[in-house]
């Protein structure tokens, strides 16, 4: 059933032949889109660069056809986040309320987007917005198997991802100047 009329077989993923002749999978497909200006996208190609930052645990990195650029939900890594929180003296008790404070969601954004730059990654590859997950569990995880973000194996559920955080996207692309209203059904 996954090989087609000229017996091609059809996994989902993304692969590159390499010079020795080596097929290497590279992505999936369902992960790439294409943003309002037709650049394609590929949000795990991002998610595992801006992680690179101490400060970023779990991102989560959302774009779609309707709009030209991306945001991004995240899970803040506490312990870094209260140190550069205490440092630049906005620092908050509970965590839930320090991830809430627009001086960490900058904080993070800018730790994303510096990541981002020192990997090359193009200006619409950069993420203009972050919301952070305020309620960590305690491994230490915003996005979990027991919300529904997670799958076993610990890859992200975008389609639940999106329904978790639908209202929380829609209120960053209204900040960045779209209207997300038009294109709901």
């Amino acid at each position: 059933k996954v090989l087609d009329a000229d017996n091609w077989l059809h996994t989902g993923d993304i692969g590159r032949w390499g010079p020795d002749g080596v097929l290497y999978i590279i992505d999936r497909k369902k992960n790439i889109f294409k943003l309002a200006q037709g650049e394609y996208v590929a949000a795990e190609k991002i998610e595992m660069i801006v992680s690179k930052s101490k400060y970023v645990a779990q991102p989560w990195i959302y774009g779609n056809s309707f709009f030209p650029m991306l945001v991004a939900v995240g899970t803040p890594d506490g312990a870094e986040l209260a140190a550069a929180a205490k440092q630049g003296g906005w620092f908050i008790e509970p965590q839930s309320a320090l991830a809430e404070k627009p001086q960490a969601k900058k904080f993070i954004l800018d730790q994303m987007v510096a990541e981002a730059k020192q990997a090359k990654l193009k200006s619409f590859e950069l993420p203009r917005a972050v919301v952070l997950e305020p309620e960590i569990n305690e491994l230490m995880q915003g996005f979990s198997i027991a919300n529904d973000c997670l799958t076993p194996t610990f890859k992200l559920k975008r389609p639940q991802l999106l329904k978790r955080y639908q209202k929380q996207i829609d209120s960053m692309y209204v900040s960045l100047g779209e209207d997300p209203s038009k294109y709901k059904k």
